[in-house]
């Protein structure tokens, strides 16, 4: 989430590298996101349409849905009253009635989050056949999309947001939990690691070379990005601690939890502030954490729990609960849930 502020508030990134470190941090949310559901809906096996009906798409949807619709009217309320509110077509689409910086996430993880299932189901019975669909869809999208005029309209939202960009990123995270073990297969990732990280100095000094794919922001972000990405997000789960008695590093964790809702915070304070510079940043810091957190902690309490008393409260990017409390640090932020988000 410090890389999705810093995106919107810190000025030349591009120039400062940016396409290494912070524009990385969706594809890292996404890689998670991938992580995260495989391994919940690894321990539920096999699934059915009842189950899905009745029990994941009422979950999901809860937890994406309520905090998404609070925001939604802040933002129209904060709109009016600074006279800059529009409610447009794009509103069907998740666009909130501000201009506010990362709105695509929003709808790309409500669609991803439907399909999550159907792709879990294809990866447990064709694994290689399914992460090779999804990388031709994604791949396709890219480059069909920059001569689709309804998706490079109104700020590329419809482009931004649709998950077909992000498909070789989710089932990347499916790949990182079934770690290869076989020195050929280490070897094949290390070799596509290096080939992204060539993608991404050709992409900043070499520009020109990749004008079939969108300009901009979504160029060092797409599928060619997604091992760079996934190798970050690697050394990240392992740079974690396994427990930890820290109240610093337990806030941490809970503000991986309460990701989602930090990101619906700073889109609004964003809109609101949309200067770029080194003070904005770390104002940004100051008041979307806490407010993100603070509002994790109300909603859980208000709405979410009395409806999950059962099964427990579920965060979005984070596996279902397991029986048993987790304690450990890493299963924190793990639940780094909603991004996008950043």
């Amino acid at each position: 989430m410090i890389g999705v502020i810093a995106q919107h508030s810190l000025p030349n990134l591009h120039a400062a590298g940016a396409s290494f470190w912070i524009f990385q941090a969706v594809p890292v949310l996404i890689v998670l996101f991938g992580v995260n559901m495989k391994r919940s809906l690894d321990r539920r096996g096999d699934v059915s349409l009842s189950w899905y009906v009745g029990s994941y798409l009422p979950r999901r949807m809860e937890r994406l849905l309520i905090p998404f619709a609070l925001v939604w009217v802040v933002a129209y309320a904060l709109g009016r009253w600074s006279g800059r509110a529009h409610v447009g077509g794009l509103a069907l689409a998740g666009a909130l009635p501000l201009p506010a910086p990362g709105n695509y996430f929003v709808p790309m993880i409500i669609i991803l989050t439907l399909v999550v299932p159907l792709v879990h189901a294809g990866y447990r019975r064709w694994a290689a056949a399914t992460v090779l669909a999804l990388a031709i869809l994604d791949l396709g999208f890219e480059l069909v999309a920059p001569s689709v005029p309804l998706l490079m309209g109104h700020g590329q939202f419809l482009y931004n947001a649709s998950p077909f960009r992000y498909l070789v990123a989710f089932v990347a995270g499916f790949l990182l939990v079934d770690v290869a073990r076989s020195r050929p297969a280490r070897a094949a990732a290390l070799l596509l690691v290096v080939a992204s990280l060539v993608y991404l100095v050709l992409e900043l000094t070499h520009g020109e070379w990749f004008g079939a794919f969108v300009s901009g922001f979504t160029r060092p972000t797409n599928l060619l990005a997604v091992p760079y990405a996934t190798a970050l997000t690697l050394l990240l789960l392992r740079a974690l601690p396994q427990t930890s008695s820290s109240v610093l590093l337990s806030a941490v964790g809970y503000a991986g939890r309460a990701s989602f809702h930090i990101f619906l915070v700073q889109m609004v304070w964003f809109a609101l502030h949309p200067e770029h510079a080194a003070g904005p940043f770390l104002i940004g810091l100051a008041v979307c954490f806490p407010l993100g957190m603070a509002f994790f902690w109300l909603e859980d309490l208000m709405i979410v729990r009395p409806r999950s008393t059962v099964a427990g409260a579920v965060p979005l990017l984070a596996p279902d609960r397991d029986p048993a409390p987790a304690s450990s640090l890493r299963r924190d932020v793990l639940s780094s849930r909603r991004h996008a988000k950043q």
